[in-house]
């Protein structure tokens, strides 16, 4: 039996966010994500508010009739750095229908999205250690264009916190350094070279 074309559409009503959000559910959690969080994310309708953003597009793939992938792209309208680009925040397709041409059908669909809001650049965030996505993309012409670094909120402040709150503990790790080295070199025999 011939398999159907692949069909991909515009994610508009209740039921094609839930669709949406089981393929999200099962992207997260091959991932690497817990189940429980990722349960937890979605049916805290995390998914479901941000497709309903007039500036995130989310499309499903069908094939043979059943929904097993998706795409969800977001408009950055004047990026300071290069102008405006269409991002695929996240594809997917179901382990199952891959190698069927469903990425590439997404992929497709997202370039006549920018076309339509009148943009030129197509950008998305592939995870270093996915080296299957890695390839696809950049067999598909994606290049490297930054490199985005993330860090917790908590880290960053501790490093950018004013000199007054890290100076006392920047002054207790030196002086210990002092002790220490001050100690070792006290420990240490001097010896003296015979004179010539």
């Amino acid at each position: 039996m011939a398999r159907q074309p692949i069909t991909v559409v515009p994610v508009t009503t209740p039921e094609e966010r839930q669709l949406l959000t089981r393929l999200w559910l099962s992207a997260s959690i091959e991932s690497g994500l817990s189940p429980e969080v990722a349960s937890r994310r979605a049916s805290q309708g995390t998914v479901e508010v941000a497709l309903q953003r007039p500036d995130v597009h989310g499309f499903l793939a069908y094939l043979d009739g059943e929904a097993v992938g998706f795409i969800v792209a977001t408009e950055s309208i004047m990026r300071f750095a290069e102008g405006d680009e269409l991002v695929i925040e996240q594809i997917f397709v179901d382990r199952d229908a891959r190698k069927h041409g469903v990425a590439r059908a997404l992929l497709h669909t997202a370039t006549g999205l920018a076309e339509r809001l009148g943009i030129d650049r197509i950008a998305s965030a592939v995870p270093t250690s996915a080296r299957d996505a890695n390839r696809f993309f950049a067999r598909l012409g994606f290049g490297p264009a930054v490199t985005r670094r993330v860090a917790s909120v908590s880290a960053v402040r501790r490093r950018v916190a004013p000199s007054e709150a890290v100076s006392s503990r920047d002054r207790l790790l030196h002086l210990r350094r002092s002790m220490r080295a001050r100690g070792q070199a006290a420990s240490t025999p001097v010896v003296s070279s015979p004179s010539h």
